[in-house]
């Protein structure tokens, strides 16, 4: 799978917020809200890179991405939704200027 002008990522780890630590043997949610913006995972792995890019990121490497990529929202009838990045099963496009 390509894309003529877009990066095709997946979210590291398979995980759209990274909003749980671990402290000895317990682990916390620090934050439960899909609004916060500040536990979004910023991490993400390519799967392809666009037809015309030629740079340093190849399939497989670990990039980092805009904080709002994976994020859920709530549209205007107040049910959860995904970005516009969003494509399926946790398949993602982002722009050059995203990663």
């Amino acid at each position: 799978m390509t894309s003529p002008n877009y990066f095709i990522i997946k979210p590291y780890n398979g995980v759209r917020y990274d909003n749980i630590r671990k402290f000895g043997d317990v682990e916390f949610i620090i934050s439960s809200s899909i609004e916060d913006h500040t536990v979004t995972n910023r991490l993400a792995t390519v799967i392809s890179t666009p037809d015309w890019y030629n740079g340093p990121i190849s399939k497989d490497d670990v990039v980092v991405v805009h904080h709002n990529t994976f994020r859920l929202y709530y549209n205007m009838n107040g049910n959860e939704t995904s970005g516009w990045s969003y494509i399926k099963d946790d398949i993602y496009i982002l722009d050059y200027e995203q990663i």
